[in-house]
């Protein structure tokens, strides 16, 4: 192999590293569909971004019932909460995460709340644990 040839890869190989290290991962982390006192207008729904600011322009959440939630307008640092929703089910619901091109980033089915409380679904740890059903955090 030649010396130009070697330096090429080299510098590929680097750049793929780098981005890779740069990459930032964004999940459901948290959320509320069954509020105490009246659900609608009080149900949200929390991420958590891992690396990386993420401007969440044309990103959307997804209920079961195929309601979008626009995140456009949004940048995620650590944390973003989208709040003030309605039409989120307290029976079964199942929220998808999409980003611009509509790949699918983040998904959870079968969020169950029949009880009007403060306890939320939220992952332990933030971003890579599983879902707990417990007090808000």
């Amino acid at each position: 192999m030649k010396k130009g040839s070697v330096l090429i890869v080299l510098c590929a190989f680097i750049l793929v590293f780098s981005v890779s290290i740069a990459a930032s991962t964004v999940y459901i982390n948290e959320i509320e569909v069954n509020p105490e006192s009246t659900d609608s207008g009080n149900e949200w729904i929390e991420l958590y971004n891992d690396g990386p600011s993420v401007n969440l322009n044309n990103w959307f959440l997804q209920n079961k019932d195929g309601k979008n939630y626009s995140l456009s307008g949004n940048v995620i640092d650590k944390i973003f909460v989208l709040d003030f929703l309605s039409g989120l089910d307290n029976n079964g619901q199942e929220i998808k995460l999409l980003d611009n091109n509509g790949i699918l980033k983040d998904s959870y089915l079968n969020f169950d709340d029949n009880e009007n409380d403060s306890r939320t679904w939220s992952r332990m740890p933030d971003g890579s644990g599983s879902f707990v059903f417990q007090d808000a955090t």
